[in-house]
């Protein structure tokens, strides 16, 4: 149908498909068209320009909020490209200075409809190269969506730290900003899960074992899976110990994972691995393909920088945690224009803003980075991809606890289920220190090793599930002997059709001994 026709229908989302992609793609059509959305599928056409334009048409209804595009991007000199989707190449800046490419393949390029290089419409890719991988993502998605298993894993973000080997003082950036985000953006009812590169650090499984520890956390299932880092187009980086080198992940690993029902979104803060104009599949395509891997990628398709990154990264997570975006597509909307516009971001931006200044050799182009970040990310999924979000648990703060006493929790519950209340360390506190100054591959030494991470990444000191009906509670949980200081108390409750969280803190001090009595006068 020509898009002039198209327009007159005031579509909300608009979708490039190959006509041999179009039976494939027909049950999405159908399950979105039941969601209340009125779908329009264009032609491919043989340049991005051309795409551009007919998504420009049906823009000018003013309903366009979303755009799907179906298939991969042509290689280079590739003869058939009637299956494939224009990616458009944009002009870099700032990244081709440290070894990147003169263009970017962004298809951030077709959502932005006023040439001002920031997205007025959400937008994502399916990148496939048949009919039945096609149809494949197509269920995963429909799958997520209709999941209701509404288990722990819901609550889970798991990241993932590389060693960034720019600088010790862009290092420190990157090593600053990523425990910040963990730290101060999420809310304390979230629990976060932190695995490191860095062999001295007590959240680095054994190097030999790395890969292994990351594919059983992918397959454990998690809300979203972040790594930070560096990348290349077919793996992430590799963990440097004792003279070694052990991959954290490649494609052919990516390839066995089996997440069940529990997918993540995938976000790469890392360069080259969402590099989809490549002649053979980038990492980011090779885990939305995998029929039991993430949902959705999210990552960077060329060289990318570590402060347009942390920008980017930050936006994400307060977009998440403070909108509660409807779907992934507006999640990530948001989350650019936030990062193109030079007045966002609050605080955190100023924060930002002056260590860059202070570190990155990009000091007096820092907008121009942001502009760039906003073109290197794209989407790898479904923009329409329906979040869900928890409801909330009103939990009263309890009075000051004592080691070894009993604690009343009380609150209210917006629906019954099988509720799990933890006192858990507050993040940021690491439960284990190590001091590590020589690496050692000797057996004991890595399972110590081992032995570290799990108490790392274990915060959780008490914890109690019982069955919750929905409205006021009042629960019992113990404080252990010999904790102190401040805590996190949260609570999950897992429902038949929904879930929700909560989370208040807890200050423990110990007793304070009898003062003697006074001495009696004679």
């Amino acid at each position: 149908m020509p898009p002039e026709r198209v327009r007159a229908a005031a579509p909300d989302v608009a979708v490039v498909c190959p006509a041999s992609f179009r039976d494939a793609l027909r049950p999405w059509i159908e399950y979105r068209r039941e969601q209340g959305h009125e779908v329009a599928v264009l032609p491919t056409g043989k340049t991005a320009l051309e795409v551009r334009q007919q998504i420009r048409i049906i823009a000018e209804t003013g309903r366009l909020r979303y755009v799907l595009l179906v298939g991969d991007a042509p290689a280079a000199n590739e003869r058939d490209s009637t299956h494939r989707v224009p990616a458009p190449q944009v002009n870099a800046t700032i990244n081709v200075r440290f070894g990147s490419e003169p263009t970017i393949a962004s298809d951030n390029w077709y959502a932005d409809l006023d040439d001002d290089r920031a997205p007025d419409v959400a937008i994502g890719r399916l990148t496939c190269d048949s009919s039945d991988e096609l149809a494949k993502q197509i269920q995963k998605i429909i799958r997520y969506e209709t999941n209701r298993d509404f288990g722990l894993w819901r609550r889970e973000i798991r990241f993932v730290a590389g060693v960034g080997g720019f600088s010790p003082i862009t290092d420190a950036l990157i090593e600053s900003v990523s425990r910040q985000l963990i730290v101060g953006a999420l809310p304390a009812s979230y629990c976060c899960r932190l695995t490191s590169a860095n062999w001295r650090s007590p959240f680095c499984p054994p190097p030999p074992a790395f890969s292994r520890v990351i594919q059983s956390g992918l397959n454990d299932g998690c809300l979203f899976w972040v790594y930070m880092g560096h990348g290349h187009r077919q793996q992430l980086d590799c963990v440097r110990a004792g003279g070694e080198q052990h991959a954290i992940l490649d494609t052919r690993e990516i390839a066995n994972l089996k997440c069940g029902s529990a997918n993540p979104i995938a976000i790469l803060l890392a360069c080259y691995v969402g590099a989809f104009d490549g002649p053979q599949d980038s990492l980011a395509e090779t885990m939305l393909r995998t029929e039991e891997g993430p949902v959705a990628v999210l990552s960077g398709s060329r060289v990318t920088m570590p402060y347009g990154m942390a920008v980017f990264a930050a936006e994400l997570a307060d977009e998440f945690v403070g909108a509660s975006p409807k779907t992934l597509g507006d999640l990530l909307l948001a989350a650019k224009r936030r990062t193109a516009d030079p007045e966002a971001g609050g605080a955190q931006r100023t924060l930002l803003n002056f260590l860059a200044r202070t570190a990155s050799p990009n000091h007096d182009e820092l907008d121009e980075e942001r502009m760039e970040h906003v073109a290197l990310f794209n989407l790898m999924g479904d923009p329409l991809l329906r979040l869900r979000h928890p409801l909330s648990v009103e939990l009263a703060k309890p009075g000051k606890a004592t080691p070894g006493a009993e604690i009343r929790l009380q609150g209210n519950s917006p629906l019954a289920g099988t509720a799990t209340f933890e006192l858990a360390a507050r993040r940021g506190q690491t439960p284990t220190q190590v001091n590590r100054h020589a690496y050692s591959n000797d057996v004991q030494a890595l399972a110590r090793m081992y032995e570290a991470y799990q108490k790392a990444n274990d915060a959780c000191v008490s914890r109690t599930v019982v069955p919750l009906p929905s409205g006021a509670f009042s629960v019992a949980l113990s404080v252990p002997p010999g904790v102190s200081g401040v805590y996190d108390v949260r609570v999950f409750v897992r429902g038949t059709d929904a879930y929700a969280q909560g989370s208040t803190s807890l200050n423990v001090t110990p007793p304070q001994p009898a003062r003697p009595a006074p001495a009696a006068q004679p």
